[in-house]
């Protein structure tokens, strides 16, 4: 579990282990954001992801080498044993994802930011890249490495691997080191975890960088007088939404801070962190487009209308009951009186 030092967010300086396990997915989806921001103002092409991955390379090696290692670091290994167990045992990875719509389009969008492609597939009657860029960002690194571009493998399991770690660093707040490493087999089992999330989509490093904005969310609301955990909180809160924009509504934490703080100071060090990672998406989409929002509409005007009114035939109540069906009552009510405690204490 991270510990705070001086008011802000860190672990020991030694504990190498845990930082590369920590910051694995979100330095993953930053080199996303980086490589699609350079895209953005002209500088695709192979120089920018090269020098990514040398400077990973040089940084992983420092921080190695800085560590001290213990016994129990070996945990750490549970992600990548069992993910590598199950492309053994179940190799969706091997499919070809020029088949498969979602992941064609990611790996259409990888090529263009490498500069392989300048053209885009219509989709909801718009003629330009409109996904969520960030993921297709990283794969694009994986695309340097082969002459087919048809499909990526390796990419895809790093980010369930690090999204595992992520939920284990997660469990580690509320358990020991053993119990929280279960977490690692029980997430892996569940079927569209170890069927799709080998595959180039985006669903699971989504959940991971999820689990990170709660787990920043739970420190900042543990270590109010930090001066960069909320702009640290809204920048991963960006980074999610530019992961899959359906979860723009993570920027509603900025009201929360209004409501609990009566201040102006948390929420504003939020939305400025998360106008860091977003704020030049939504000039590029406004300056190309028109409209800030251009792209993400096709996904994000289901969740806005989801929201305050029913969608074709699915209900508020169906919703509901759908959530309970997945959590039950006990869950609900858990839920509310974990809400509540987070507000008052």
């Amino acid at each position: 579990m991270p510990c705070l030092v001086k008011g802000e967010i860190m672990f020991a300086r030694e504990d190498g282990a845990r930082w590369i396990t920590f910051l694995s997915l979100p330095s993953f989806i930053m080199a996303g954001w980086i490589i699609h921001f350079s895209w953005m103002i002209g500088l695709e092409g192979v120089f920018i992801p090269s020098l990514i991955i040398l400077t990973s390379i040089i940084g992983l090696i420092y921080v190695m080498y800085k560590t001290k290692w213990h016994i129990d670091d070996l945990r750490w290994l549970l992600a990548p044993f069992f993910v590598t167990l199950l492309a053994i045992y179940l190799p969706w990875w091997n499919l070809t994802n020029i088949s498969l719509t979602d992941s064609a389009y990611h790996l259409i969008q990888a090529k263009s930011f490498l500069g392989l492609m300048d053209w885009s597939p219509t989709q909801h009657e718009l003629d330009f890249l409109l996904r969520p860029p960030l993921v297709p960002g990283f794969f694009s690194l994986e695309l340097l490495f082969q002459s087919e571009t048809s499909y990526v493998k390796i990419t895809p399991l790093l980010l369930l691997t690090t999204t595992l770690w992520q939920i284990q660093h997660l469990a580690e707040r509320w358990s020991n080191p053993l119990q929280a490493a279960l977490v690692v087999p029980v997430f892996l089992l569940i079927p569209v975890v170890r069927y799709w999330g080998q595959m180039a989509y985006l669903d699971i490093p989504v959940a991971g960088m999820w689990i990170l904005t709660l787990h920043l969310f739970l420190l900042t609301e543990e270590n109010k007088a930090s001066k960069y955990s909320p702009l640290l909180l809204g920048m991963a809160a960006g980074a999610t939404f530019l992961t899959k924009y359906t979860h723009l509504y993570i920027i509603g934490l900025a009201g929360w801070f209004l409501l609990k703080d009566k201040a102006k100071f948390r929420s504003t060090q939020f939305i400025s962190g998360w106008l860091i990672i977003v704020g030049p998406y939504l000039l590029y989409h406004f300056i190309t487009q028109g409209d800030p929002f251009a792209a993400t509409f096709p996904q994000t005007s289901f969740a806005v209308k989801s929201a305050v009114g029913n969608v074709g035939e699915y209900t508020s109540i169906m919703w509901y009951n759908e959530f309970k069906d997945e959590i039950t009552s006990i869950g609900v009510v858990g839920s509310l009186l974990g809400l509540i405690t987070l507000y008052i204490r």
